[in-house]
């Protein structure tokens, strides 16, 4: 499952950039980029053993902060659960009243140290910037690892 991003040299963490069409093309770029940081996601997806699934809810007055919150409590489900994740499915952002909710089903399975690549520690506030690009949306994000 290949998406629209690119990883930005960085001198301590991993910087990618991801774009879209659309702000929830962008954030699911944004998803597959911080799996394919953190494990080896055809390994994973082809593993034969349960798929387990976990639903990311988040609600915020601006889009990076948003972005931010479901990128961490992915990270954190991902450390105090040791899953994987592989796949997002029906990601949604509705925006009512100056406000953005979001909602998105992610796909794991349980952590094995032959398909990790990195740790990561959390997604940094520095940096995390989502702007407009001609007619699509690009996010730009720095994770520690």
């Amino acid at each position: 499952m290949k998406g629209d991003y690119r990883f930005v040299d960085h001198t301590a963490d991993v910087e990618f950039v991801a774009r879209g069409s659309s702000i929830e093309e962008t954030f699911r770029n944004a998803f597959l980029a911080l799996f394919d940081t953190a494990l080896y996601v055809n390994k994973v997806a082809r593993e034969r053993s349960k798929a387990k699934r976990f639903e990311i809810k988040e609600e915020a007055a601006e889009l990076e902060q948003l972005l931010w919150y479901v990128l961490q409590d992915t990270v954190s489900i991902m450390d105090s659960r040791s899953l994987f994740p592989y796949r997002i499915a029906n990601l949604e952002i509705k925006e009512k009243k100056n406000v953005y909710r979001f909602r998105a089903e992610i796909w794991a399975r349980g952590q094995k140290a032959e398909n990790a690549k990195l740790d990561i520690k959390g997604i940094s506030r520095y940096g995390l910037k989502i702007s407009k690009k001609g007619k699509g949306f690009e996010a730009s994000v720095v994770m520690d690892v």
